[in-house]
């Protein structure tokens, strides 16, 4: 199991009182991590308090549910009511005095301080005498308490041992407590920019950095020679091939662009779909830095109610779903979703893969991704997809097929990378796609 070990700034409340506003953004108004982060209070830190703030809020949120067994384990009695926010200080001291290694007199003090700040005075005895206790057998609370029956929703474990057996879902669990490193899909020559960002490559696209504090002072960003793209996220737009010259291609759900740059780096005309402005504005954006702007169209409509003037070549759809393959860099994720909410996606998969088809020349391809780990979203909308249009058939890799892709390629021949794959290269997203042709 990776241990963090952040740049600690001085010993002062204001960052702890700053992460808990986030905490609390993410779990009583379920907003996602990355805009819970964009609160004022956060972006007025400076740079070392930002990051510090950052690793302890990502940290509470991946160990979320082992903190909270801690927690209960070492409460005679539970917490009076109406006392979340006491609830969350807790949280965040067990946190950062076992997984961020806080020196124990310096997680105490900060939690009893940060308790009476928030006016829980009567209860900065009970947290002290918690913490203490807590922290004095920090090392074996750890190993007993970070097991995956603690570190998962019940409904998500279940699910992941049902598709991959109880030794994988460990291995996926295990991977996602790991700080993921950075991957960018460079479209330069790979070598030099290997050289010149300090990269390891790690296939013919992908560069793998382990670290960087800002991306966009990185060499090579104002100017479009990569994108930030984990590896699995840049695999299925190479189900179209490499030369996509002459091509129209429609991207789905487009935003924030990544696979529309790619599909336009590789020759296509790219007409990208997205029913968000603000992530169709960002999409542009995005192209334009990347220098392939003239050939993106952005149409910004819900594709649902939407229909190309002429029938194109290929066609992408990455569909919204769980994002239980992003857990990695999103542990949110895995807390903000419930049992209950895949039905529904689902049957939105289905309807959007069938919409999807009809854009489709005779001859034409469609590819269908989701960043889900769950086959409910990926292989069953693919198999149910096929049974109801018989016009379509999945097309298998050629037997000397050479790509990216090959060595994640399951037995039907569809694209299946799980978090747990690299495993001594720093893990990767779990993706799905499958290729799909349109015979008549």
């Amino acid at each position: 199991m990776q241990k963090t070990t952040p740049k600690k700034p001085a010993v002062t409340l204001v960052p702890r009182q700053v992460a808990l506003a986030i905490l609390l953004r993410l779990f009583t108004e379920r907003t996602p991590l990355q805009e819970a982060l964009e609160i004022r209070e956060f972006q007025r830190l400076s740079p070392d308090n930002r990051a510090f703030v950052r690793m302890l809020v990502t940290t509470t949120v991946r160990y979320y549910g082992a903190l909270n067994a801690i927690l209960s384990a070492h409460l005679q009695k539970p917490l009076p009511k109406k006392t979340e926010v006491a609830h969350f200080i807790l949280l965040l001291g067990i946190a950062e005095g076992i997984f961020l290694k806080t020196p124990d007199y310096a997680v105490a003090s900060n939690t009893v301080e940060l308790l009476k700040k928030k006016r829980f005075v009567g209860l900065a005895g009970l947290g002290n005498a918690i913490m203490r206790k807590i922290l004095a057998d920090a090392e074996s609370i750890q190993q007993r308490y970070t097991t995956p029956e603690n570190l998962l929703p019940a409904w998500l474990l279940t699910k992941l041992q049902q598709a991959y057996g109880i030794e994988t879902t460990d291995k996926i669990v295990a991977a996602q407590l790991a700080i993921p490193p950075l991957d960018l899909t460079c479209f330069g020559v790979q070598e030099d920019w290997a050289r010149r960002l300090a990269g390891d490559i790690l296939n013919e696209r992908t560069l793998r950095l382990q670290s960087a504090d800002k991306i966009d002072v990185l060499p090579g960003f104002s100017e479009g020679a990569w994108q930030v793209q984990d590896v699995a996220a840049s695999l299925p737009t190479l189900l179209f091939g490499t030369d996509l010259t002459g091509k129209t291609v429609i991207d789905l759900c487009a935003a924030p662009g990544g696979k529309s740059v790619q599909l336009a780096k590789a020759g296509a005309t790219v007409i990208a779909v997205e029913s968000s402005e603000p992530r169709a504005k960002r999409l542009m954006e995005n192209a334009r830095r990347m220098g392939v702007f003239s050939k993106i169209t952005v149409k910004w409509v819900d594709m649902l109610n939407w229909q190309p003037d002429a029938l194109v070549d290929a066609v992408l759809l990455d569909a919204p779903c769980s994002a239980t393959g992003t857990l990695r860099r999103h542990p949110d994720v895995a807390w903000h979703k419930q049992s209950a909410d895949i039905p529904v996606l689902q049957d939105l998969q289905k309807t959007m893969i069938a919409k999807a088809a009809t854009f489709l020349k005779v001859g034409g391809i469609l590819v269908y991704a989701t960043c889900s780990l769950l086959p409910e979203e990926g292989e069953d909308v693919v198999e149910h997809f096929l049974s109801m249009n018989t016009n379509f058939a999945r097309i298998a890799p050629e037997p000397n097929e050479e790509a990216p892709y090959s060595a994640f390629l399951n037995s039907t021949g569809d694209l299946r990378t799980l978090p747990c794959y690299l495993p001594n290269k720093g893990g990767m997203d779990g993706f799905y796609a499958a290729r799909l042709v349109r015979r008549s």
